[in-house]
C-alpha cells in the first residue's frame, strides 16, 4: 500500500517534512470504501436518477461533524477521532483543517512565475509590438485582444467542466497543473521573440529602389534595413522600403497573445479550484489567500518591474533597428520558475479521493445555469462583472502613462515605470497583512465592502496626475497600492460560496466557480481590452514623437490615457460596490452553521439555511428519467414555470429562439463594421472600426451558442412530450436555489 509512503501537509505549522509521494503513484487507494460505497449507491438506481441539481454523496452516512475551530486550534480538541479521520480524508493536505507553512508556500508559489509571465506581457508586450521593431498596428492588437478573449469563452468553460469531472489515481487538478507548466514556458518566451524577418522595417513594398518614400508611410527618423545588404537606409530614399505596420508580425502577436490564453486556461483553472479543497477552516482560508496574494504581487513586482531595470543587449522599448534580447530572456526565466513550481505542486500534493465527488452537471450550458441560481453567487459576479468592465485599463494604458502623460523630462519611460510600479506592488505587500487583519477582527465581507469604496476613492484621485510631478504621482500610486493588498479577499469569499453550492446540490464544483468568476469577468473585459487602443488611434497616437515635452502628443491622447487609469474604473468600481449591498455571507458563524448544515443534509436530514432563514431539505432523489432532468436543467426557473403554468412546453423553445433572433439580426451591423474597417487595420495608426465590429460579433456569437443549445434541448423535450408532473418536480428542486416554494404551483 503505497500510502504509507505519503506524508504531506499532516504535520503541524511550520512542519519541514519532504514530500515522498509519486504523481504516478499517489494514495488514494486507501479511500476504497466510501468508492464502494458510492457504487453500491449509483448501481441500486435504473432508468431514473437523482436530481442534477439534487446529486447525494453516497458516503453520506460517515459521521463528519462540523469543522468549527478557528486558526490557533485543532478540531481534534473539539471532535472525535473518527470526525478529524473523515475531514483527514476529504482535505488530506491539512491536518484537522489546519495547513502547515510548507503546504501553504507550495500551493501559492506557483502564483509567483505565472503572474511574472503575465505582468511582463501585461506591462511590456504592448508596448514592445508597437514603439520596437515589429511595429505592428493598434488595430490588430486591439483585433487579436477581442479574438483571444471570444476563444476563452467556449475553452474555459469545458476545461472547468474537465478539471471538475476528471477522475483518475492522479487526481482532478493536478495532471493539468503538471502538464500546463511546460506550455507556459515555451509560449511565454516565443511570444517576446517575433523574428525580424516579419517586422515591417524588413518588408518591401513594390517600386524601384531610386523612388522616393511617401512621406505618409514613415516618421522622419524612421531607419529601414536593405533586406539584400542588410545596409541601413534612411527613411525618404527609397520607394522599396516601408514603414507601414507589418501583417506577419501582427499575426506572430495575435497567434502566441491565443496560446497565452489557452495557457491560463490549461492550468490556471485546475490550480484555482485546487485551493478551496485544501482546508474547510474558515480563517484558514484567509490566511491560505493571504500567501496567495503575497506570492502573487511578487510575481507581479518581477514580471513589471525587471524588464524595465534589467536590460542587456539592444534595447527593446524603442530603437527599431537593433532588435530585442533581455524581454524573451527574462520571459523564459519566468516561464521556468512557473514550471519548476507547478511541478513540484503536481508531484507532492494530495487529492481528495476522487470517488468522494460526485459531479451534478455534466454539460457546459447546465453547468453556467445551475451556478447563475446561487443567489450569494450571483451578488458577486455580478458586482465583479460591473467592475470588470473597466478593471484591466489602469494596466493595460500605464506603460503609455508614464512615456506621455507623465512624460520622461525627469527619468526614462522604462525606469519611471518600474519605479512607480516597484511603490505600488510594495505598498500592495505591505498592506496584506493589514486587510486580513481586517478580515479577521470585522469578517471578510466588511473588509471586501471596504476595500471597493477605498479602490473608488484611489482611482478617482488619478485623474489629477500630470507631466513631471512625480512626488504627487508617487503619492497616488502608493495609495493605489495600499487599497488593492485587499483583492485576495474575493477568493476567500469565494470558498464559502462553493460551501453553499454543496449545501444545496451535494456536490463539490470548485472548477465551475472559480471558472465562472474568472471568465464572465474576462468576457466583460473585451471593451477594455480593444477600445483604448481603438480610442488611441482615432486620437492620433503617435509613437514617434518626444516624450520629454509637455503634451507632444494631442489633448484626446492624454485624455484618454487618464480617463482610462482614473474615472472610467472608478465608475464601474462604485456601482458594483453598491451590488454587494445585498450580499448575505457576513460571519464566521453563519459560516459554521452552514458547515452543521453540510452534515445534517449528509445524514438525510433537512437543515436550517444561515443566510437566507429558511430550512432546506437535504439533496433529494428525484424521481425525473436522466435524459429529461438533464434536458430540464438547460432553462432557468421562470422559464420552466411559465411553460408549467401555460401547460405549453413550446415556450422552452421560444425563449431561445427569441434570444437568437435579435443576436442574428444584431450580427448583421457587426459584420459591417468588422468588413468595413479591415483595410485600415493596416494603416500606419491603424484606426479601424473592426476591432469594435469583432467585440460586438463574438457577443453576438456567444449569445447564439448558448440559446441554441437551450432551443434544441427544449425541442427534444417536446418531442418527448414529457409530462407536467417532471417540470413540478424539477421546480421543486429549484426552490432550494430561488427561495421561493414552487411546490404548490398550479
Amino acid at each position: 500500500d503505497v500510502s504509507t509512503a505519503v506524508e504531506e501537509g499532516t504535520g503541524a505549522s511550520g512542519s519541514t517534512s519532504i514530500c515522498r509521494v509519486s504523481f504516478f503513484g499517489d494514495a488514494l487507494s486507501d479511500n476504497s470504501t466510501a468508492g464502494e460505497e458510492g457504487t453500491r449507491a449509483s448501481g441500486s438506481m435504473s432508468i431514473r436518477r437523482r436530481s442534477s441539481l439534487g446529486a447525494h454523496r453516497s458516503a453520506s452516512s460517515r459521521n463528519l461533524k462540523v469543522l468549527k475551530s478557528s486558526s490557533s486550534r485543532s478540531l481534534s480538541q473539539l471532535h472525535s477521532v473518527e470526525s478529524a479521520a473523515a475531514i483527514s480524508e476529504l482535505y488530506p493536505m491539512a491536518q484537522d483543517g489546519i495547513l502547515s507553512r510548507r503546504t501553504k508556500f507550495m500551493f501559492t508559489l506557483p502564483a509567483v512565475g505565472w503572474y511574472a509571465v503575465k505582468y511582463q506581457k501585461t506591462s511590456f508586450m504592448k508596448q514592445f509590438y508597437t514603439d520596437d521593431y515589429p511595429r505592428v498596428s493598434l488595430g490588430y492588437i486591439a483585433f487579436f485582444s477581442v479574438l483571444a478573449v471570444l476563444i476563452d469563452a467556449f475553452t474555459d468553460p469545458a476545461m472547468a467542466l474537465w478539471t471538475d469531472t476528471y477522475k483518475s489515481k492522479h487526481g482532478r487538478r493536478r495532471p493539468f497543473i503538471f502538464a500546463s507548466g511546460f506550455f507556459t514556458l515555451v509560449v511565454a518566451t516565443l511570444a517576446f521573440a517575433p523574428p525580424a524577418g516579419l517586422s515591417s522595417p524588413a518588408l518591401t513594398v513594390s517600386g524601384s529602389v531610386d523612388q522616393s518614400v511617401d512621406p505618409g508611410l514613415c516618421s522622419a527618423n524612421a531607419t529601414l534595413i536593405d533586406l539584400t545588404t542588410k545596409g541601413l537606409v534612411q527613411a525618404g530614399t527609397a520607394k522599396g522600403y516601408s514603414c507601414n505596420p507589418a501583417v506577419s508580425a501582427s499575426l506572430w502577436y495575435g497567434v502566441f497573445h491565443i496560446l497565452y490564453k489557452l495557457c491560463d486556461t490549461l492550468g490556471m483553472i485546475p490550480y484555482e479550484a485546487f485551493g478551496p479543497e485544501m482546508t474547510p477552516n474558515y480563517k484558514q482560508r484567509n490566511i491560505l489567500y493571504t500567501w496567495q496574494e503575497l506570492m502573487l504581487i511578487l510575481g507581479i513586482l518581477l514580471g513589471s518591474v525587471l524588464p524595465g531595470l534589467v536590460k542587456f543587449g539592444p534595447d527593446c522599448s524603442s530603437t527599431a533597428e537593433d532588435g530585442c534580447m533581455s524581454y524573451w530572456v527574462l520571459a523564459m526565466v519566468f516561464g521556468l520558475m512557473h514550471l519548476g513550481a507547478m511541478l513540484w505542486l503536481a508531484i507532492c500534493s494530495k487529492e481528495r479521493p476522487t470517488e468522494s465527488v460526485d459531479i451534478a452537471n455534466p454539460t457546459i450550458v447546465p453547468t453556467l445555469v445551475s451556478c447563475f441560481l446561487n443567489r450569494p453567487f450571483r451578488i458577486l459576479i455580478v458586482s465583479d462583472i460591473i467592475e470588470a468592465m473597466s478593471s484591466e485599463l489602469p494596466f493595460i494604458v500605464l506603460p503609455y502613462i508614464t512615456k506621455w502623460v507623465i512624460g520622461t523630462k525627469t527619468l526614462s519611460s522604462g525606469l519611471l515605470f518600474s519605479a512607480l510600479a516597484g511603490l505600488n506592488l510594495i505598498t500592495r505587500m505591505c498592506s496584506v497583512p493589514v486587510w486580513l487583519w481586517i478580515a479577521n477582527r470585522y469578517d471578510k465581507f466588511v473588509a471586501y465592502f471596504a476595500f471597493n469604496i477605498a479602490l473608488f476613492v484611489s482611482h478617482t484621485l488619478l485623474v489629477f496626475i500630470s507631466f513631471d510631478k512625480i512626488a504627487l504621482i508617487a503619492v497616488l500610486i502608493f495609495f493605489w497600492g495600499a487599497v488593492y493588498g485587499g483583492r485576495f479577499l474575493l477568493k476567500a469569499i469565494m470558498c464559502d460560496v462553493i460551501d453553499y453550492d454543496e449545501f444545496l446540490t451535494g456536490s463539490r464544483r470548485e472548477g465551475q466557480y472559480l471558472m465562472f468568476l474568472e471568465f464572465v469577468p474576462k468576457f466583460m473585459q473585451i471593451p477594455s481590452q480593444a477600445l483604448p487602443f481603438v480610442a488611441l488611434a482615432y486620437a492620433g497616437y503617435d509613437p514617434s514623437l518626444p516624450s520629454a515635452v509637455e503634451n507632444s502628443q494631442s489633448a484626446g491622447v492624454i485624455w484618454t490615457l487618464k480617463l482610462c487609469i482614473s474615472l472610467i474604473p472608478a465608475g464601474f468600481i462604485g456601482i458594483g460596490a453598491y451590488v454587494l449591498k445585498d450580499f448575505p455571507m457576513r460571519s464566521e458563524e453563519d459560516h459554521h452553521k452552514l458547515l452543521e448544515g453540510l452534515q445534517e443534509h449528509k445524514l438525510g436530514k433537512p437543515a436550517f439555511d444561515p443566510y437566507y432563514k429558511t430550512e432546506v431539505a437535504p439533496p433529494q432523489f428525484y424521481d425525473i428519467e436522466e435524459n429529461i432532468d438533464q434536458l430540464l436543467s438547460h432553462f432557468f426557473p421562470n422559464e420552466i414555470l411559465e411553460a408549467f403554468q401555460k401547460k405549453d412546453l413550446q415556450v422552452l423553445q421560444r425563449k431561445p429562439m427569441i434570444w437568437i433572433a435579435g443576436s442574428l439580426v444584431g450580427c448583421i451591423p457587426s459584420v459591417w463594421l468588422l468588413v468595413v474597417g479591415w483595410k485600415d487595420m493596416s494603416s500606419k495608426l491603424g484606426a479601424s472600426m473592426s476591432p469594435v465590429g469583432m467585440m460586438f460579433l463574438g457577443c453576438f456569437i456567444v449569445i447564439i451558442w448558448f440559446n441554441t443549445v437551450r432551443m434544441l434541448a427544449g425541442r427534444k423535450l417536446v418531442e418527448r412530450k414529457v409530462p407536467m408532473e417532471d417540470l413540478s418536480k424539477k421546480l421543486k428542486q429549484m426552490a432550494r436555489f430561488t427561495g421561493v416554494d414552487l411546490t404548490d404551483t398550479k
